[in-house]
Protein backbone atom coordinates (compact mmCIF):
# COMPACT_ATOMS: atom_id res chain seq x y z
CA UNK A 1 0.00 0.00 0.00
CA UNK A 2 1.26 3.20 -0.65
CA UNK A 3 0.98 6.31 1.80
CA UNK A 4 0.19 9.89 0.06
CA UNK A 5 2.07 12.37 1.34
CA UNK A 6 1.03 16.18 0.86
CA UNK A 7 4.33 18.06 0.93
CA UNK A 8 3.70 21.95 1.51
CA UNK A 9 6.55 24.14 0.72
CA UNK A 10 7.37 28.07 1.03
CA UNK A 11 7.70 29.55 -1.96
CA UNK A 12 10.03 31.86 -1.57
CA UNK A 13 12.49 29.50 -0.42
CA UNK A 14 11.74 26.42 -2.63
CA UNK A 15 13.82 27.97 -5.34
CA UNK A 16 16.84 28.14 -3.48
CA UNK A 17 16.69 24.03 -2.56
CA UNK A 18 14.58 22.80 -5.30
CA UNK A 19 17.78 20.42 -6.49
CA UNK A 20 18.38 19.18 -3.31
CA UNK A 21 14.48 18.91 -1.97
CA UNK A 22 14.00 17.20 -5.47
CA UNK A 23 16.74 14.53 -4.71
CA UNK A 24 15.24 14.08 -1.63
CA UNK A 25 11.84 13.55 -2.55
CA UNK A 26 13.05 10.81 -5.19
CA UNK A 27 15.69 8.94 -2.71
CA UNK A 28 13.00 8.90 -0.05
CA UNK A 29 10.51 7.00 -2.94
CA UNK A 30 12.81 4.86 -3.35
CA UNK A 31 13.00 3.96 -0.08
CA UNK A 32 9.93 4.11 1.27
CA UNK A 33 5.94 2.95 0.27
CA UNK A 34 5.07 6.42 -0.45
CA UNK A 35 3.89 9.12 -3.21
CA UNK A 36 3.98 12.77 -2.91
CA UNK A 37 2.15 16.35 -3.58
CA UNK A 38 3.98 18.85 -4.05
CA UNK A 39 2.14 22.50 -2.70
CA UNK A 40 3.52 25.66 -2.46
CA UNK A 41 2.28 28.38 -0.43
CA UNK A 42 3.41 31.93 0.82
CA UNK A 43 5.31 31.23 4.06
CA UNK A 44 5.49 34.00 7.03
CA UNK A 45 8.13 36.14 5.30
CA UNK A 46 5.57 36.60 2.66
CA UNK A 47 3.83 40.10 2.39
CA UNK A 48 0.27 37.76 2.04
CA UNK A 49 1.16 34.16 3.94
CA UNK A 50 -1.35 31.80 3.76
CA UNK A 51 -3.79 31.70 6.65
CA UNK A 52 -3.75 28.75 8.55
CA UNK A 53 -7.45 28.14 8.26
CA UNK A 54 -6.66 28.22 4.48
CA UNK A 55 -3.63 25.66 4.45
CA UNK A 56 -6.07 23.46 6.92
CA UNK A 57 -8.88 23.61 4.22
CA UNK A 58 -6.21 22.46 1.38
CA UNK A 59 -4.91 19.67 3.75
CA UNK A 60 -9.04 18.37 4.59
CA UNK A 61 -9.67 18.51 0.62
CA UNK A 62 -6.29 15.94 -0.34
CA UNK A 63 -7.28 14.13 2.61
CA UNK A 64 -10.89 13.31 1.47
CA UNK A 65 -9.89 12.80 -2.27
CA UNK A 66 -6.40 11.01 -1.60
CA UNK A 67 -6.74 9.65 1.55
CA UNK A 68 -3.49 11.35 2.41
CA UNK A 69 -1.81 9.96 5.89
CA UNK A 70 1.23 12.96 6.80
CA UNK A 71 1.90 16.34 5.92
CA UNK A 72 5.34 17.88 5.85
CA UNK A 73 5.90 21.54 6.00
CA UNK A 74 9.07 23.09 4.77
CA UNK A 75 10.22 26.49 5.29
CA UNK A 76 8.40 29.10 7.21
CA UNK A 77 4.74 27.45 6.98
CA UNK A 78 2.39 29.76 8.93
CA UNK A 79 0.56 28.20 12.00
CA UNK A 80 -2.17 28.00 14.24
CA UNK A 81 -1.76 28.86 17.99
CA UNK A 82 -3.41 27.78 20.85
CA UNK A 83 -4.33 29.31 24.01
CA UNK A 84 -3.69 26.94 26.82
CA UNK A 85 -5.71 27.12 29.63
CA UNK A 86 -3.53 25.07 32.45
CA UNK A 87 -0.31 26.81 33.22
CA UNK A 88 -1.16 29.91 31.39
CA UNK A 89 0.62 28.39 28.30
CA UNK A 90 0.60 29.22 24.72
CA UNK A 91 2.31 28.08 21.46
CA UNK A 92 1.98 26.31 17.93
CA UNK A 93 -0.59 23.98 17.38
CA UNK A 94 0.55 21.16 15.11
CA UNK A 95 -3.16 19.08 15.63
CA UNK A 96 -4.61 22.09 14.48
CA UNK A 97 -3.54 20.34 11.00
CA UNK A 98 -3.49 16.53 12.34
CA UNK A 99 -6.82 16.36 13.26
CA UNK A 100 -8.93 17.28 9.62
CA UNK A 101 -12.99 16.28 11.04
CA UNK A 102 -12.61 18.28 14.00
CA UNK A 103 -12.80 22.27 15.11
CA UNK A 104 -11.20 24.76 16.83
CA UNK A 105 -12.41 27.89 18.35
CA UNK A 106 -11.28 31.03 19.53
CA UNK A 107 -13.96 31.52 22.25
CA UNK A 108 -12.88 35.35 23.44
CA UNK A 109 -11.11 36.73 20.14
CA UNK A 110 -7.79 36.81 21.11
CA UNK A 111 -6.34 35.83 17.97
CA UNK A 112 -5.03 32.23 19.77
CA UNK A 113 -7.52 28.74 19.56
CA UNK A 114 -8.42 27.72 23.25
CA UNK A 115 -11.60 24.85 22.71
CA UNK A 116 -11.06 21.32 20.52
CA UNK A 117 -14.32 20.32 19.30
CA UNK A 118 -13.72 16.29 18.62
CA UNK A 119 -14.90 15.00 15.10
CA UNK A 120 -16.54 11.60 14.88
CA UNK A 121 -13.29 9.93 14.51
CA UNK A 122 -11.89 11.56 18.09
CA UNK A 123 -8.11 11.76 17.52
CA UNK A 124 -6.00 13.14 14.36
CA UNK A 125 -6.36 12.12 10.69
CA UNK A 126 -2.69 12.60 9.71
CA UNK A 127 0.88 13.31 10.72
CA UNK A 128 2.62 16.94 10.78
CA UNK A 129 6.44 17.15 10.38
CA UNK A 130 7.85 20.53 10.02
CA UNK A 131 11.28 20.80 8.18
CA UNK A 132 11.64 24.14 9.48
CA UNK A 133 14.89 25.80 9.62
CA UNK A 134 16.35 28.47 11.42
CA UNK A 135 14.48 31.50 9.51
CA UNK A 136 18.31 33.30 9.51
CA UNK A 137 20.12 31.56 7.07
CA UNK A 138 17.47 29.36 6.26
CA UNK A 139 18.78 28.31 2.92
CA UNK A 140 22.27 27.29 4.49
CA UNK A 141 20.58 25.07 7.10
CA UNK A 142 17.91 23.69 4.32
CA UNK A 143 20.90 23.07 1.78
CA UNK A 144 23.48 21.50 4.79
CA UNK A 145 20.10 19.60 6.14
CA UNK A 146 19.32 17.74 2.88
CA UNK A 147 23.00 17.25 1.60
CA UNK A 148 22.77 15.07 5.37
CA UNK A 149 19.89 13.10 4.54
CA UNK A 150 21.09 12.35 1.13
CA UNK A 151 24.34 10.96 2.68
CA UNK A 152 22.08 8.88 5.57
CA UNK A 153 20.13 7.46 2.60
CA UNK A 154 22.96 6.50 0.18
CA UNK A 155 25.17 4.95 2.61
CA UNK A 156 27.76 7.74 3.49
CA UNK A 157 26.36 8.71 7.09
CA UNK A 158 26.41 6.07 9.04
CA UNK A 159 24.62 5.42 12.20
CA UNK A 160 25.62 3.02 14.99
CA UNK A 161 22.82 0.71 16.33
CA UNK A 162 22.30 1.58 19.80
CA UNK A 163 20.30 4.52 22.26
CA UNK A 164 21.56 6.78 24.59
CA UNK A 165 18.56 7.54 27.40
CA UNK A 166 18.84 10.60 29.31
CA UNK A 167 16.86 11.25 32.74
CA UNK A 168 16.91 14.32 34.56
CA UNK A 169 16.43 13.04 38.86
CA UNK A 170 13.09 14.68 38.34
CA UNK A 171 12.25 11.78 35.66
CA UNK A 172 14.96 9.12 36.40
CA UNK A 173 11.61 6.64 37.15
CA UNK A 174 10.87 7.31 33.08
CA UNK A 175 13.59 4.92 32.56
CA UNK A 176 11.55 1.46 33.23
CA UNK A 177 8.16 2.66 34.59
CA UNK A 178 4.76 3.03 32.80
CA UNK A 179 5.79 5.39 30.10
CA UNK A 180 9.01 4.22 30.43
CA UNK A 181 11.20 3.82 27.22
CA UNK A 182 14.08 1.48 27.91
CA UNK A 183 12.55 -1.97 28.01
CA UNK A 184 10.96 -0.75 24.13
CA UNK A 185 14.82 0.50 23.04
CA UNK A 186 16.18 -2.76 24.34
CA UNK A 187 13.67 -4.99 22.95
CA UNK A 188 14.93 -2.85 19.43
CA UNK A 189 18.88 -2.49 19.95
CA UNK A 190 19.45 -5.21 22.69
CA UNK A 191 20.28 -4.85 26.05
CA UNK A 192 24.04 -3.37 25.66
CA UNK A 193 23.16 -1.10 22.76
CA UNK A 194 20.95 1.18 24.64
CA UNK A 195 23.11 3.52 27.41
CA UNK A 196 21.58 4.83 30.05
CA UNK A 197 22.52 8.19 32.15
CA UNK A 198 21.02 9.76 35.68
CA UNK A 199 19.28 6.24 37.06
CA UNK A 200 18.16 6.17 40.51
CA UNK A 201 20.86 8.04 42.57
CA UNK A 202 22.93 9.15 39.68
CA UNK A 203 22.52 12.61 38.23
CA UNK A 204 22.75 13.78 34.54
CA UNK A 205 26.01 16.11 33.75
CA UNK A 206 25.76 18.33 31.31
CA UNK A 207 29.46 17.62 30.28
CA UNK A 208 29.43 14.36 30.51
CA UNK A 209 26.51 13.78 28.22
CA UNK A 210 27.66 16.15 25.84
CA UNK A 211 30.92 14.17 25.66
CA UNK A 212 29.01 10.77 25.17
CA UNK A 213 27.34 12.47 22.36
CA UNK A 214 30.49 13.37 20.56
CA UNK A 215 31.86 10.07 20.77
CA UNK A 216 28.90 8.01 19.65
CA UNK A 217 26.47 8.14 16.63
CA UNK A 218 23.42 7.04 18.11
CA UNK A 219 20.09 6.15 16.02
CA UNK A 220 18.37 7.44 19.22
CA UNK A 221 18.51 10.00 21.52
CA UNK A 222 15.86 9.95 24.61
CA UNK A 223 15.99 12.94 27.00
CA UNK A 224 13.51 13.72 30.14
CA UNK A 225 14.62 17.06 31.60
CA UNK A 226 13.60 20.84 32.27
CA UNK A 227 13.93 23.13 29.69
CA UNK A 228 12.67 26.14 27.75
CA UNK A 229 12.88 26.85 23.54
CA UNK A 230 16.36 28.15 23.90
CA UNK A 231 17.87 25.69 26.74
CA UNK A 232 17.90 21.86 27.90
CA UNK A 233 18.84 21.66 31.64
CA UNK A 234 20.63 18.60 33.27
CA UNK A 235 20.87 18.59 36.82
CA UNK A 236 23.82 19.90 36.27
CA UNK A 237 24.40 22.33 33.57
CA UNK A 238 22.54 22.51 30.42
CA UNK A 239 22.38 23.28 26.99
CA UNK A 240 22.11 26.29 25.04
CA UNK A 241 19.71 25.97 21.72
CA UNK A 242 23.02 27.67 19.95
CA UNK A 243 25.70 25.01 21.62
CA UNK A 244 23.28 22.32 20.24
CA UNK A 245 24.07 23.76 16.63
CA UNK A 246 27.37 22.46 17.12
CA UNK A 247 27.15 19.44 18.08
CA UNK A 248 29.05 16.69 15.90
CA UNK A 249 28.11 13.42 15.93
CA UNK A 250 24.86 12.81 18.28
CA UNK A 251 21.72 10.99 17.40
CA UNK A 252 19.79 10.30 13.90
CA UNK A 253 16.75 10.73 16.63
CA UNK A 254 16.38 13.30 19.31
CA UNK A 255 12.86 12.34 21.10
CA UNK A 256 12.62 15.54 23.79
CA UNK A 257 10.82 16.20 27.15
CA UNK A 258 11.17 19.72 28.30
CA UNK A 259 8.75 22.52 28.33
CA UNK A 260 8.83 24.57 24.76
CA UNK A 261 11.55 22.44 23.65
CA UNK A 262 10.11 22.06 19.80
CA UNK A 263 8.16 25.89 20.40
CA UNK A 264 9.16 27.88 17.67
CA UNK A 265 6.93 30.47 18.31
CA UNK A 266 8.08 32.04 20.88
CA UNK A 267 11.60 30.94 21.33
CA UNK A 268 13.25 33.51 23.99
CA UNK A 269 15.84 36.02 22.65
CA UNK A 270 15.83 34.13 18.90
CA UNK A 271 12.99 35.63 17.23
CA UNK A 272 12.72 35.64 13.77
CA UNK A 273 15.72 33.04 13.76
CA UNK A 274 13.24 30.55 15.68
CA UNK A 275 16.54 28.23 17.08
CA UNK A 276 14.89 25.76 19.66
CA UNK A 277 16.61 22.79 21.06
CA UNK A 278 14.59 20.43 18.57
CA UNK A 279 15.51 22.62 15.71
CA UNK A 280 19.31 22.69 16.69
CA UNK A 281 19.93 18.60 16.99
CA UNK A 282 17.97 18.39 13.41
CA UNK A 283 19.67 21.56 11.50
CA UNK A 284 23.39 21.41 13.24
CA UNK A 285 26.03 19.90 12.73
CA UNK A 286 25.44 16.56 13.74
CA UNK A 287 23.61 13.62 11.93
CA UNK A 288 20.54 14.59 13.18
CA UNK A 289 17.70 14.51 11.22
CA UNK A 290 14.34 14.71 13.23
CA UNK A 291 13.89 15.59 16.84
CA UNK A 292 10.53 16.11 18.78
CA UNK A 293 9.24 18.60 21.32
CA UNK A 294 6.48 20.48 23.28
CA UNK A 295 5.03 23.68 22.06
CA UNK A 296 4.16 24.96 25.16
CA UNK A 297 4.88 23.98 29.50
CA UNK A 298 4.17 19.93 29.01
CA UNK A 299 6.43 16.94 28.30
CA UNK A 300 6.38 14.02 25.93
CA UNK A 301 5.02 11.28 27.92
CA UNK A 302 4.22 8.86 25.54
CA UNK A 303 7.66 8.34 23.24
CA UNK A 304 7.71 4.69 24.18
CA UNK A 305 4.49 4.33 21.75
CA UNK A 306 6.64 5.62 18.60
CA UNK A 307 9.38 2.56 19.21
CA UNK A 308 6.45 0.36 19.46
CA UNK A 309 5.25 1.29 16.22
CA UNK A 310 8.46 1.06 14.50
CA UNK A 311 9.51 -1.93 16.61
CA UNK A 312 5.77 -3.77 15.96
CA UNK A 313 4.64 -2.92 12.42
CA UNK A 314 8.09 -1.85 10.77
CA UNK A 315 6.38 1.65 10.81
CA UNK A 316 8.62 4.76 9.48
CA UNK A 317 9.02 7.96 11.73
CA UNK A 318 5.86 10.00 10.48
CA UNK A 319 3.15 6.97 10.71
CA UNK A 320 4.39 5.94 13.96
CA UNK A 321 4.43 9.77 15.56
CA UNK A 322 0.81 9.48 14.56
CA UNK A 323 0.40 6.27 16.71
CA UNK A 324 1.29 8.35 19.86
CA UNK A 325 -0.77 11.47 18.85
CA UNK A 326 -3.49 9.31 18.21
CA UNK A 327 -3.43 7.81 21.80
CA UNK A 328 -2.83 11.48 23.78
CA UNK A 329 -4.98 13.67 21.39
CA UNK A 330 -8.05 12.44 22.01
CA UNK A 331 -10.87 13.47 24.78
CA UNK A 332 -10.62 9.86 26.13
CA UNK A 333 -6.76 10.27 26.70
CA UNK A 334 -7.80 13.33 28.61
CA UNK A 335 -10.50 12.25 30.35
CA UNK A 336 -8.99 9.03 32.29
CA UNK A 337 -4.90 11.10 32.61
CA UNK A 338 -6.55 14.77 33.27
CA UNK A 339 -10.00 13.51 35.16
CA UNK A 340 -10.07 17.06 36.35
CA UNK A 341 -9.60 19.05 33.37
CA UNK A 342 -12.01 19.91 30.44
CA UNK A 343 -10.80 17.62 27.47
CA UNK A 344 -12.07 20.48 24.66
CA UNK A 345 -9.32 22.94 26.65
CA UNK A 346 -6.26 20.19 26.76
CA UNK A 347 -4.12 19.64 24.05
CA UNK A 348 -0.41 17.50 24.47
CA UNK A 349 1.17 20.31 22.31
CA UNK A 350 3.46 18.06 20.96
CA UNK A 351 5.70 18.53 17.41
CA UNK A 352 7.64 16.53 15.24
CA UNK A 353 10.45 18.52 13.19
CA UNK A 354 12.90 17.19 10.42
CA UNK A 355 12.62 14.19 8.35
CA UNK A 356 9.56 12.07 9.03
CA UNK A 357 11.02 9.16 6.65
CA UNK A 358 13.63 7.63 9.19
CA UNK A 359 13.58 3.53 10.96
CA UNK A 360 14.98 2.52 13.45
CA UNK A 361 17.60 -0.17 13.41
CA UNK A 362 18.02 0.03 9.61
CA UNK A 363 20.04 -0.36 6.70
CA UNK A 364 19.93 2.78 4.95
CA UNK A 365 21.94 1.28 2.07
CA UNK A 366 19.50 -1.91 1.60
CA UNK A 367 18.55 -3.28 -1.76
CA UNK A 368 16.20 -0.99 -3.07
CA UNK A 369 14.06 -3.75 -4.68
CA UNK A 370 13.03 -4.91 -1.40
CA UNK A 371 10.68 -2.81 1.06
CA UNK A 372 11.91 -2.63 4.36
CA UNK A 373 15.33 -4.51 5.44
CA UNK A 374 16.14 -4.63 9.43
CA UNK A 375 19.18 -5.87 10.78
Amino acid sequence: MIDHIIVVIDAQLYPWIKNKFTRYLTEVQERFPVEFSLVTVNGLQSRNPIAPAELREILQDEYSVNGTVGVLFVGQIPYALWDQGVGNNSGQLSVFYEDLDGAFEDTNGDGLYDYHIFGSHEGPEIWVCWMRPPMFGQVFFMNRFLEKTHRYYTGELVTTKKAFVACHEDYDNNFYGPIGVVPVLQDIYGVMNVDTDGEGIDITIADEIWKQLRMNSYEVFDTWQHANSKYQAWDDGGFSSFKVLGLSHGALMTFLYGCHSADFWSAPGTTPFNINIAVSYVFGRSLGQAASGTSWSYGTEYKYMIYEAMRDHQMYLGNAWLTMESFVETASFVEQRYPERDPHTECAGNTLIGNPFLFVNYEATRDLDKNYFFV
